[in-house]
């Protein structure tokens, strides 16, 4: 099957981040499976390395007085004319495009080559919802942008779902019915394809204290770990919020040490917290640790860091924000609370003076990766929902 996939925020392999994380591997599980995948990405995130993963084809990223207008691509001459240019020199069975923006271009691009292959919104998260929620954080907007940013964006995703593409890829369950009940979609509109996690061989104890060793960790000590894209604002929320408000909880405690990792994370060292910024193995950086903390307010999706703490055999103390999207139940799998409070806080002295509840969670909240979240169970039903869906041939649709 010859499928083009069409990427706005992120490339192959860059930048790192969650989104960019569940592009590449479902890339990586189509072409696996006999897929012929070709990307079309933005030119600034293209690396040599993509070649070598698919057939690639770059535009250049839509920008004005140095903002980055994604929301506007699909008045982006650059992006149309490469749509038309790979519409006419490939063959393409389906047309999976990863976001609301540009969706419009593609539809105009297919009919001007008479091009009929269904189009799919393969969606990270319902992004009306996630802006909505996001855009009031970025201080550098002005007033007016901030409120007119997610109107614009739930007009452009409804006229995208309901009339510019064949089907939608959801993250999860709760994710498909806010599309249906936002846009008034039927349910067969929508297949669930879950985000999930390349599983990595446990590392032993001996290895665990040599690494600890290697990065100047007390061997006694109980860490507590976060991770995340600083610039979003979100993380940087859960990472001032361990930093300011739940790590000095524990200063009297000094075999608890809170360590930090991710892009554009500042590096300090204070009290018992350590930053790190970003690391190159994140998963033995991770293994290291004894506790996973997600103190998540806000963002919409699946947060792909859990599945990170899953793979890790991490105990995991998580908001519901934080969990939304993944079917792990409270006490069994993860500890879910529902405030960044008291709660979250005796939740944590819990599992920090327990080895034996860590240990369980653990153990369990790997083995739900495993039978649910690898990303070789998640490649087998989006290769067969795009068959089900280019061999049913595209819907028309009149623009």
């Amino acid at each position: 099957m010859d499928i083009l996939s069409i990427a706005v925020h992120y490339g192959l392999s860059k930048p790192s981040g969650g989104g960019q994380n569940r592009y590449s591997h479902l890339i990586q599980e189509l072409r696996r499976r006999g897929n012929n995948v070709i990307v079309l990405e933005p030119e600034i995130f293209f690396d040599a390395s993509d070649q070598e993963r698919a057939k690639i084809y770059t535009y250049p990223r839509y920008s004005m007085f140095g903002r980055t207008l994604n929301l506007l691509k699909d008045f982006d001459i650059w992006f149309l004319v490469k749509l038309i240019k790979i519409f006419r020199s490939e063959h393409i069975d389906l047309i999976a495009i990863d976001s609301p923006y540009g969706a419009l271009a593609v539809r105009l691009a297919a009919k001007l080559t008479k091009n009929d292959a269904p189009v799919i919104y393969s969606s990270h998260n319902v992004e009306s919802s996630f802006t909505s929620e996001v855009t009031p954080q970025f201080a550098q907007l002005s007033h007016l942008e901030r409120k007119m940013i997610p109107q614009y964006v739930t007009v452009l995703e409804r006229l995208t779902a309901r009339h510019l593409v064949a089907h939608i890829t959801a993250v999860s369950d709760a994710d498909g019915r806010l599309f249906r009940r936002k846009y008034g979609l039927n349910k067969d509109k929508i297949t669930v394809i879950p985000s999930g996690c390349q599983l990595e061989t446990p590392l032993d104890q001996q290895e665990k204290k040599r690494l600890r060793a290697e990065m100047g960790f007390d061997p006694d000590s109980v860490i507590v770990v976060f991770h995340g894209t600083y610039s979003f604002p979100p993380n940087r929320d859960a990472i001032d919020t361990i930093t300011h408000y739940i790590a000095p909880k524990f200063e009297r405690d000094e075999s608890v040490l809170f360590v930090l990792y991710g892009s554009d994370v500042p590096k300090f060292e204070r009290a018992n917290v350590r930053s790190f910024g970003f690391v190159e193995d994140l998963y033995q950086a991770l293994s290291v640790a004894d506790i996973a903390l997600v103190p998540l307010r806000s963002g919409s999706g699946t947060k792909l860091k859990l599945f990170d703490y899953m793979n890790a055999g991490l105990p995991i103390i998580t908001t519901r924000k934080g969990i939304e999207g993944i079917q792990a139940s409270d006490k069994e799998h993860v500890v879910i609370v529902d405030n960044i409070d008291k709660e979250m806080i005796d939740s944590l002295k819990y599992l920090v003076h327990n080895r034996e509840e860590r240990e369980r969670l653990g153990l369990n909240a790997r083995r739900l990766a495993e039978d649910e979240y690898s990303w070789g169970v998640i490649g087998d039903k989006l290769d067969h929902t795009y068959k089900r869906l280019g061999k049913r041939g595209a819907t028309k649709f009149d623009i």
